[in-house]
Parts: structure tokens; C-alpha cells; sequence
């Protein structure tokens, strides 16, 4: 009988004992399963603010290059009209009526001269609307990624706190797990930094380089090919035979571009004004054609170059006497943004070295180029990761490519770590609330040997960088480091480090209390 008594007091003991034993690992796997599901919600956010930014990024470069667009094409325009209906069109008018094929210039231009008004009448009245319609977008862009940014100081512990609560509603957060956290929102706030492209804290003017790849050459360099630009062109054969002058050959030279104006010693101008002007001049051969003794001696000559009409726009805060002259401009760029664009190393598309054009580009210049289409246009302050520059320096991958952690390829986001606890009275043993069996000191009270009474478990995650090779090929073929231009930021768990390890031990030791 004392035998089978003290049998069954043991064996009761022992399932008391694997009961608490199993209630405890099961309520701290699911406590770990909460602190890995905060540090991944935190990272995940973290990941969506730098995606977030990333696509306002490249929403502010799209617009910004439809302004560039727009500022072009209304210089196009004002040029196109002037070539046709401006102060210099009757000369060419004037020598082309010297042929007897004078159709062929007199019958384009008078289907030139009402597009050419037409065009002028639209782009003066729709060109300053779009632009300020753009740089209002451009601001609203710029403010809700900077806004978006510093609202994670609320929006990540807010995250944290719901999903800790969704997962555990008897958890908590421990003192080593808030002073985490808020180290955390710290440190992600740091890790993009607001640059200002006109201030010269843009290192090598990245954001604006990436805008001026962006751009086609419509906009770099409208000096092209006679085929692309709608010219009337008089080829007379007969003044080699016929007496007489007039003619040989005649056609417009049209040269153009637009660009970012700089100002190194003015972050009050510098890149803050766009500048777009188009010349056009008339090539001339002249020929006269005499008889001797009953044959016709034709002697062809050019003419000087002649002016044609020009052309010109701009916005944003600039001197009028300067915006269309040469130098001090962006140089432009090639597609892949890796040099200066070949197909347009000269800026205004070299209108004012074109002897056919020169002319009435000085002329145009010296006038200035109109109505500013928007004071206010120009680059805007943007976020990117704060290592990736250095005031006027590029920061990013300057070192040895396999060297990752020292040559700033920032594929990696500031890690966010947490710690709960929960009361180990909440959790269903036999020294909890629920069974009690004993009392506090009575025989069959089983304490749980938890320190402070308390069930801890930790986590830690973060965001980095990593554009998909399969789903995102590059062109090129190169890796893409880390930047906010691109959204292709993501999370994942990472195991805790032997430091965070030994606060955990040490801070319920320091403060029992809490």
C-alpha cells in the first residue's frame, strides 16, 4: 500500500512535470515564432519605406525629364516659326523666287508657315502650364518621400507593438527590447540621407546624371541628320545652263539642344534652370551663268551663310543674359550613364560653332529666351542611402568590388532587433493562476526556475539590397548596388549576435524589476 501510494505520488509528479515542461516549450516557441514575426515585420517595413522612396525617385527623374522635354520642344517650336514666318524668311523667299523652280521652296514653306504658327500659339500657351503642373508633381513626389521616411519614426514601433500583440496578446516588450527598437528606428532614419542637388551635396551630381541619361537626344542635341528636319530644299539644274543667276542649291542648317544649367558658386542657380534654344540658317549656292561665244559658263559660289530664324525657352531661376549662352551646363550623358554622351559632347548642339547657325544663335542669346515657362523649376532634394556620397564625391563601390564591406556598395540596411517576455504565471503550468495546485508555497507547487518569472525570447532581421538576376536582368550585366533609385529592397531573419545574446542575460540581472 505505501509502496503503490508513494508510486503514484511520483508518477503524478512526473506528468505535473511534463505537463509544465510542455506548456513552457510550447508557449516559448510560439514567443520566438512572435519575436522573429516583429523583426521581420520590422524589416519588411523598413524595406517598404527604401522601395517607397525608390519609386518616388524614379517618378521625380520621369518628370523631371518631361520638363526637359517640354522647355525643348517649346523652343523647337518658337524656332520652327520663326524660320518661316520671322523678321529673316523673305531672304530666302527672295532668292528662291531668282529660279524657275522656286515650287519647290515656296510651296513647303507656305504649308510650314501656319503649322509653324500653330505649334508656336500651342506650346506658348500649354508649355508654361505643363511645366508648373510638373514641378508641382516634382515637389509632391520629393515631400512624400521625405514625409513617408521620417514617418517610420512612428509607423515601425507602431508596426512592431501590432504584431506582437496580434501574435501574443500576453507578451511585451522587454527593456533590452524597446532600447532595440528605438536604436532600430534610429538608425534607419540615418541610413538615407536628404541630398540637395543644387546645394552640391549630390556627390557628382548623381541624381541629375541619372535624369540626363534619361533624356533622349531630342533634347541633347536636335542637330541632325538633314532627312529628320522638315527643310524645303531647291536643287535648280537649269542655272547651269540658262543665263542668268539665281539658285543652285538651297536649303535650311538647323542646329539645337538644351541643357542643365550650372552654377558652382550659386546653389541659388545651380541646376535649378533648364535652357533650350534652336538656330536655323540658309545654305546658299549662287550660280551664275553666262554665255561665251553662244555656250553657256556657269560659275557656282556660295553665298555667306545666311540667317534663317531661331528659337528659345527656359525655366527656373537663371540670369537672362546667361541661360542660352555656352559653358556651365551638364554635361551630357550616354544611356548607361557611364560617361559623357558622344552623340552630344556639346552643348546647344554646337548651334553656336555652325557657321550656318551661329548667326542667329548669337542673335537669340543676346534677346534671351522669353517668358520664363517656371521660376520654380529645377532639381529638387531627393533621399538616397547616405553612404553612397560624400558631399561633391560618389561614395559608392570605389574600392575593390570583392572588398564588400569597405568600398560602400550599401546592399545592406541598418539591422532591427527585438525582445519579449511574458509572464510565466500567464502561461496554463501548475504554478500558474489557472491550476495553483499547492498554493504558492504548498508541496505540489513546481516553479518554472524562469529568471524574474518572465519567458524572453529574441530576434533580429533587416532589409538589403538585391536586384533579381532571372526576374530583373541588367543589359549590361553588372550587379546593382545599393541605392534608392532602385526597388528591389527586401527582408530576411538574422541570427542573433553574441552581443545581443549577452545583454539578454545581463539586463534582467541589472533590472529585475522591470
Amino acid at each position: 500500500m505505501v509502496f503503490a501510494t508513494v508510486t503514484m505520488v511520483l508518477v503524478l509528479l512526473a506528468v505535473l512535470v511534463m505537463y509544465s515542461t510542455g506548456q513552457l516549450t510550447t508557449q516559448r516557441m510560439k514567443l520566438q515564432n512572435t519575436a522573429d514575426a516583429m523583426a521581420y515585420s520590422g524589416a519588411v517595413t523598413q524595406a517598404r519605406d527604401l522601395n517607397f522612396t525608390a519609386y518616388m525617385n524614379r517618378a521625380m527623374v520621369a518628370n523631371q525629364v518631361a520638363v526637359a522635354q517640354v522647355v525643348s520642344i517649346t523652343g523647337w517650336a518658337r524656332n520652327f516659326d520663326n524660320t518661316y514666318n520671322g523678321e529673316y524668311a523673305e531672304i530666302a523667299e527672295t532668292l528662291a523666287d531668282l529660279s524657275s523652280l522656286s515650287a519647290m521652296w515656296t510651296v513647303p514653306t507656305s504649308i510650314y508657315k501656319p503649322i509653324g504658327e500653330t505649334l508656336k500659339s500651342i506650346f506658348d500657351s500649354v508649355g508654361p502650364v505643363m511645366v508648373k503642373a510638373l514641378d508641382f508633381l516634382i515637389d509632391a513626389l520629393s515631400y512624400s518621400s521625405q514625409g513617408y521616411h521620417y514617418g517610420m519614426a512612428v509607423t515601425l514601433p507602431q508596426t512592431v507593438y501590432d504584431v506582437m500583440k496580434e501574435n501574443d496578446p500576453n507578451a511585451s516588450l522587454t527593456p533590452f527590447g524597446i532600447a532595440g527598437t528605438g536604436i532600430g528606428v534610429v538608425r534607419h532614419l540615418i541610413f538615407a540621407k536628404r541630398y540637395d542637388p543644387a546645394g552640391s551635396t549630390d556627390g557628382d551630381n548623381r541624381f541629375a546624371n541619372v535624369v540626363d541619361a534619361s533624356s533622349d537626344l531630342f533634347y541633347k542635341n536636335r542637330t541632325l541628320p538633314l532627312t529628320f528636319w522638315p527643310t524645303p530644299m531647291l536643287i535648280d539644274p537649269t542655272r547651269l545652263f540658262e543665263p542668268g543667276v539665281g539658285p543652285l542649291i538651297m536649303f535650311n542648317f538647323h542646329s539645337g539642344g538644351s541643357v542643365n544649367k550650372t552654377a558652382s558658386n550659386n546653389s541659388s542657380q545651380n541646376l535649378k534652370s533648364w535652357g533650350s534654344i534652336d538656330a536655323t540658317g540658309t545654305f546658299v549656292i549662287f550660280c551664275l551663268t553666262i554665255n561665251i561665244f553662244g555656250v553657256p559658263v556657269p560659275i557656282p559660289f556660295p553665298l555667306p551663310p545666311l540667317p534663317a530664324g531661331s528659337g528659345a525657352a527656359a525655366a527656373g531661376t537663371y540670369d537672362n543674359s546667361s541661360i542660352l549662352m555656352p559653358g556651365n551646363y551638364l554635361q551630357h550623358r550616354n544611356g548607361a550613364n557611364t560617361g559623357v554622351d558622344p552623340a552630344a559632347a556639346i552643348d546647344f548642339g554646337a548651334a553656336y560653332i555652325n557657321p550656318y547657325t551661329a548667326i542667329p544663335y548669337i542673335i537669340r542669346a543676346g534677346e534671351g529666351p522669353g517668358t520664363n515657362l517656371d521660376s520654380r523649376a529645377g532639381m529638387r532634394t531627393y533621399l538616397d542611402v547616405s553612404g553612397n556620397a560624400d558631399k561633391t564625391e560618389s561614395k559608392q563601390a570605389t574600392g575593390d568590388v570583392k572588398d564588400t564591406k569597405n568600398n560602400n556598395q550599401n546592399t545592406k540596411a541598418p539591422w532591427f532587433f527585438v525582445e519579449v517576455q511574458r509572464e510565466s504565471k500567464s502561461i496554463s503550468t501548475t504554478n500558474s493562476n489557472t491550476f495553483h495546485l499547492g498554493g504558492d508555497d504548498g508541496q505540489l507547487s513546481l516553479a518554472d526556475g524562469a529568471v524574474g518569472n518572465k519567458v524572453r525570447a529574441m530576434a533580429k532581421a533587416e532589409a538589403y539590397f538585391s536586384r533579381p538576376k532571372a526576374l530583373f536582368p541588367r543589359g549590361d550585366g553588372k550587379v546593382e548596388y545599393g541605392s534608392l533609385y532602385s526597388p528591389y529592397w527586401q527582408a530576411h531573419l538574422l541570427p542573433s549576435g553574441i552581443v545581443e545574446q549577452a545583454a539578454s542575460i545581463v539586463t534582467p540581472t541589472v533590472f529585475p524589476e522591470l
